[in-house]
């Protein structure tokens, strides 16, 4: 983490989670702000559902059928 982070790594994960459609785009805008490590930090299993339960539907599953 670099010295303008204050917020730990996981935390801002989860800020930015909502915003993300997958784990890839979690990862390149985590690297963007400057933190480090974060594939060692979002390799787990527990992680990867958590942050999956949080992301963006893809473009498909945002549409409603009637």
């Amino acid at each position: 983490m670099s010295d303008q982070n204050t917020v730990p790594l996981i935390q801002r994960a989860f800020e930015l989670a909502p915003e993300c459609g997958s784990i890839d785009e979690l990862k390149r805008k985590l690297r963007a702000e400057g933190y480090a490590q974060v594939d060692a930090h979002l390799q787990g299993r527990l992680i990867k559902t958590q942050m999956n339960g949080l992301f963006l539907p893809s473009e498909t599953t945002r549409r409603v059928r009637f």
